[in-house]
């Protein structure tokens, strides 16, 4: 009988071990798990603020070039309107012909 109840007290610690095991390797499993979805994520807001930096930056360059654009129009438009004629001066709204120096409308604002 000593040596059943000793048996079975052997056979208990052994399968309390192997319990104890296996939690511990299921919380380990559970911790790399979140560590990794930890790591997506941080990934994921990485990604985004990137694309978000270069739609910022595209949008800006294509504010500048329309400026740029833009003065350049502006500045060209007299040069145009010489060279094509009263008709065009007509079609282009704020131009009056003939363009002239004189007129102070017409000179770029610094």
């Amino acid at each position: 009988m000593v040596a059943d109840e000793q048996e079975q007290r052997r056979m208990d610690l052994e399968m309390e071990v192997e319990r104890l095991r296996a939690m511990e390797a299921y919380q380990n499993r559970d911790l790399r798990r979140r560590e990794e979805q930890q790591r997506g994520a941080a990934i994921l807001r990485e990604q985004l603020a990137e694309r978000e930096r270069q739609r910022v930056e595209a949008e800006e360059l294509r504010d500048l070039v329309g400026s740029w654009q833009a003065a350049a129009q502006y500045l060209l438009c007299p040069v145009v309107c010489i060279s094509q004629g009263p008709a065009h001066a007509a079609r282009s709204p704020g131009l009056r012909w003939p363009v002239s120096p004189a007129q102070p409308s017409m000179l770029p604002m610094a």
